[in-house]
C-alpha cells in the first residue's frame, strides 16, 4: 500500500466515518512541527478541518474542498509545543485524531 505522508512528518492515526470509502486508507495525516499534511485517497466533497489545543480551544478552523485537490498542508508553527487534537467533518461524516507538536 502506497504512503502518502511524506517524509518528515509523524503519521496522525485519524478515526472516524469519515476514513471509510472505497478504499483503506481513504485520508492519511501526519504533523510536524510546522505544519500538518492532509491527503484525501478519493473526493469527500467540502470537508471542514478543525484543531484543537488540549485544553479544548480552537487552534484552527478551514474548509478544504477535496473534489479538486488531494493535498493539502495547515500551518501551525505559531502554535505552542503540545498535544493537539484533528477533527475532520462534512456531510457524510467525521475523522478524527490526535497528534504531539514539538517545538519550533
Amino acid at each position: 500500500m502506497e504512503d502518502n505522508v511524506p517524509t518528515g512528518y509523524e503519521k496522525i492515526a485519524l478515526h472516524g466515518s469519515l476514513m471509510y470509502g472505497n478504499n483503506l486508507n481513504t485520508i492519511e495525516a501526519g504533523a510536524n512541527r510546522t505544519s500538518i499534511y492532509l491527503y484525501f485517497n478519493q473526493s469527500f466533497g467540502n470537508v471542514n478541518v478543525l484543531i484543537y489545543d488540549s485544553a479544548g480551544n480552537l487552534c484552527y478552523s478551514g474548509m478544504l474542498n477535496t473534489d479538486g485537490q488531494q493535498a493539502f498542508i495547515i500551518p501551525i508553527f505559531s502554535t505552542a509545543s503540545g498535544t493537539y487534537y484533528v477533527v475532520l467533518d462534512n456531510a457524510n461524516g467525521y475523522a478524527e485524531g490526535d497528534f504531539n507538536k514539538e517545538s519550533n
